[in-house]
């Protein structure tokens, strides 16, 4: 859990940036996952010649457009100072270890997966976990035994995800490791070692890529058969066709926010294994 408390540490020193970026996060992204409920409520006021609901629609678009906007330019301006602190760290800390150079370059690179969960990572972690709380609960306002069953499928795939996560993270050491052995054989004119080193890399991003490609399926898989579910359960009430949109809208949103999960794992391997090899004497 060193990576955490890492992250921890880096939240603390940076604390006032990263409360206001992140103030703006989440506003933008509430006000974007109303929107297939506004859009719902603007269809059935149009089809009944009233203009306020989709006025309020188009408002709350414009806000969202402009606060996400603003955060965007400055996310980078405070997450790029994280980056730069994490680096020069890590390679003052393995200079002080006599790291070969070649490892320290390559480990060094790691270090932006700090930065990057910040910046990327952690807000759409925000975002994911906003809309499907969000969707669940306008799925249970309609159909609440419907909402139960979504929620459980999406536990499962959360669990499904640690999984393929642990398994992606072994081989993300052992690719580390190849990159590691061919920046050596690159300063020692090894041409073989470095074929070789390449052969095995590309092996395992294959591999890695085949997991993440499961993952994904499945997920996918399981929004089928949600939107399936919600649509047969819909068709039994009276719904108007506002209603009955957003409703599906939100149940496809809910196992594609999950289905980033994956990658969320994906950055904390990372960081993991950047600590695994900065802690290295080798």
């Amino acid at each position: 859990m060193n990576h955490l408390t890492h992250l921890k540490d880096i939240v603390v020193k940076n604390k006032y940036k990263i409360i206001f970026t992140y103030t703006l996060l989440f506003t933008e992204y509430i006000v974007f996952a109303l929107i297939p409920f506004l859009m719902g409520k603007s269809i059935d006021s149009l089809l009944n010649n009233d203009f306020y609901n989709f006025y309020v629609y188009i408002s709350m678009s414009f806000i969202g457009l402009f606060v996400g906007t603003f955060r965007r330019r400055i996310d980078t301006r405070t997450f790029v100072k994280v980056w730069h602190e994490k680096t020069y760290g890590a390679i003052e800390l393995m200079v002080s270890k006599k790291i070969e150079p070649s490892k320290i370059i390559s480990r060094s690179a790691m270090a932006r997966t700090y930065g990057d969960f910040l910046e990327h990572t952690f807000p759409m972690l925000i975002q994911s976990v906003i809309d499907i709380v969000v969707a669940i609960i306008m799925i249970g306002i309609i159909v609440p035994k419907t909402a139960a069953i979504v929620f459980s499928m999406v536990v499962f795939v959360i669990a499904m995800q640690c999984v393929f996560s642990q398994w992606i993270r072994n081989l993300e050491v052992d690719a580390q490791k190849i990159r590691e052995t061919n920046n050596s054989a690159i300063l020692e004119s090894d041409l073989e070692t470095v074929y070789s080193g390449q052969k095995k890399l590309m092996k395992l991003y294959v591999r890695i890529s085949d997991l993440e490609a499961s993952c994904w399926r499945f997920a996918e898989f399981l929004t089928i058969i949600c939107e399936v579910l919600i649509v047969f359960t819909l068709i039994r009430g009276h719904f108007t066709a506002g209603m009955i949109m957003s409703t599906i809208t939100y149940g496809r949103q809910v196992f594609l926010k999950t289905n980033f999960l994956i990658y969320l794992f994906g950055n904390i391997r990372q960081m993991q294994v950047f600590e695994e090899f900065i802690k290295s004497d080798e």
